[in-house]
């Protein structure tokens, strides 16, 4: 089981969206055309969303969507996500030991809180209004 965060995910699904689109003559097209318009200034201020994802892989990778989109460094960018949960840290050993003991109640909470989103986590009023919903379903 692999465990990403929201932008890892994303990132991650916008990776396999262009490993998809590139084995087909008509996308490889659009998806160039695309890059050439992501370099026009003009369309920077009125881009849509597609561009506005080119700009969200190179920002996370810090380098060019020509560089990410090759076929070698697209799966090279690729798996480094999918090899990310292998790291050896504290949250990573805690979540490690909580599906180890998944079947004792407290270590099922104490991975929930684990894996909540920092926004969800870090937003008081979010959290009442999320356990509101959850006591009123």
């Amino acid at each position: 089981m692999k465990i990403l965060n929201f932008e890892k995910l994303y990132i991650k699904s916008k990776l396999s969206f262009i490993k998809s689109i590139k084995y087909n003559e008509l996308s490889l097209y659009i998806f160039k055309s695309l890059i050439q318009k992501k370099n026009d200034e003009s369309n920077k201020k009125k881009s849509k969303s597609f561009i506005k994802d080119i700009f969200s892989l190179e920002k996370y990778f810090k380098t060019s969507i020509e560089i990410i989109s090759e076929k070698k460094t697209l799966s090279k960018f690729y798996n480094s996500l999918k090899d990310e949960f292998k790291q050896e840290d504290g949250v990573t050993d805690s979540i490690r030991t909580c599906f180890a003991n998944y079947e004792d109640k407290s270590y099922r909470d104490l991975l929930a809180d684990l894996i909540k989103p920092d926004f969800i986590r870090e937003d008081e009023e979010f959290q009442l209004l999320l356990q509101y919903f959850i006591i009123t379903n």
